[in-house]
């Protein structure tokens, strides 16, 4: 695999860890 498609690749599971955690953080703000 070339380098573009490594980071594509990252930035994929990056963003989808990121959207988790503002879902996470959000919910835990409209709790409080």
């Amino acid at each position: 695999m070339d380098n573009v498609g490594i980071m594509i690749d990252w930035m994929k599971k990056n963003s989808v860890r990121i959207n988790q955690a503002k879902f996470m953080t959000e919910k835990e703000l409209f709790n409080k």
